[in-house]
């Protein structure tokens, strides 16, 4: 005997001939599919947030650093991306001796990109390792009302890699002044590696007065890591007039 689902109406099994005896298969209706597909993408959503969670928790303050790999790098023959791969194959005397970065360059000639790599890698070899912006680090150590502040002041200390992106675009007010002092000298005191990125270009940098906190933040920052100057063109303008040019040819079709 067929039965239907009271909902959506559809046969929940059906009879099918085996031997000399007809017997009953059961089906999937309608609404049982759909529940099952909800079912499907709510946990596809739960294990996102989950590796979200885990990307944070783990010292990656954006999930986008993550997917920032060496075989995603689209000029691996170039000097930047040949000397870099030595900084990871050198790690442990890196760590030893304590030598960080400050990657300099314009606008979008790699420098995250190649920070990214290196922690990736660095990551990959079972260290631990914290990168993001200021402005984020800032936020999150600040969330809950500071409750964990003391607990992210250790983990700046402790990570044997930090990595520091886009520093000098922080909003310049006297509360992130005081926040980013701190966090440089938590790292200062560390003893471990710390890399560093910025679009100010090397003289901006020497030059930099009128300011005794950045001139000071400055200071600890070029006594921790050793300069890298990234030249090239902007990646970013090139992948942006690729998209125009593949918008047009999707519209002309």
């Amino acid at each position: 005997m067929i039965t239907y689902c009271t909902k959506c109406g559809e046969p929940l099994s059906r009879e099918i001939p085996f031997g000399d005896r007809t017997i009953s298969v059961p089906l999937v209706c309608k609404c049982k599919r759909e529940e099952r597909e909800e079912f499907e993408r709510q946990d596809k959503i739960n294990r996102e947030m989950l590796r979200n969670a885990d990307i944070i928790r783990n010292g990656y303050l954006d999930r986008y650093y993550a997917e920032l790999t060496w075989d995603k790098d689209d000029s691996p023959d170039s000097k930047a991306s040949k000397d870099l791969r030595r900084y990871v194959a050198k790690w442990e005397r890196m760590k030893e001796e304590n030598i960080g970065l400050l990657l300099i360059g314009s606008y979008g000639t790699g420098k995250t990109f190649y920070a990214s790599c290196i922690a990736n890698d660095i990551r990959r070899q079972g260290e631990f390792v914290l990168i993001g912006t200021l402005s984020k680090l800032i936020a999150e150590m600040n969330a809950d009302y500071g409750r964990n502040r003391t607990e992210w002041e250790e983990k700046i200390m402790s990570y044997p890699l930090m990595v520091i992106d886009d520093f000098g675009i922080e909003r310049e007010t006297d509360y992130n002044f005081e926040q980013i002092e701190n966090i440089i000298d938590l790292r200062y005191r560390s003893h471990r590696p710390t890399i560093v990125t910025t679009n100010l270009s090397p003289d901006e940098i020497k030059n930099i007065r009128g300011d005794i906190r950045k001139e000071r933040a400055w200071s600890r920052i070029r006594e921790m890591c050793t300069p890298y100057v990234i030249t090239g063109k902007d990646r970013r303008k090139d992948t942006g007039n690729a998209k125009i040019e593949r918008l047009k040819e999707l519209f002309s079709e």
